[in-house]
């Protein structure tokens, strides 16, 4: 897989593994090895089982250049990780952009606190 690494100090429970993160939209592969700081969480490829991957974008100069780039870099994603872990369907995986999220749920306002 293109741009996929792993969240250093946080441990998916599924697997105890770091958190899995990849980075769509770029059209060049970033180095290995090499830590980057991450700018923002872009959604959730949820996967049957609870391995889930995050779409994470990074600041310039590795930012992604469009929308539509991030969003056939997590379709390329969800494609070639079915086709690399035989016996994970693609129809048991969906991707979750987090703005979809925030959207659906609407908007909350902060209430004042309450005195004792």
């Amino acid at each position: 897989l293109r741009n996929y690494g792993e969240v250093i100090g946080f441990r998916n429970r599924a697997d105890g593994d770091r958190w899995d993160v990849f980075v769509p939209g770029l059209e060049y592969e970033l180095p290995l090895d090499t830590p980057f700081p991450l700018q923002r969480v872009l959604g959730v490829v949820l996967i049957k089982g609870g391995n889930h991957k995050l779409a994470i974008a990074l600041p310039p100069p590795h930012a992604p250049p469009s929308r539509d780039a991030v969003e056939a870099g997590v379709q390329d994603f969800l494609r070639i990780y079915a086709r690399e872990h035989p016996g994970q369907q693609s129809s048991r995986m969906r991707y979750l952009e987090l703005d979809q999220a925030v959207a659906a749920a609407g908007t909350a306002e902060r209430a004042p606190p309450q005195p004792p």
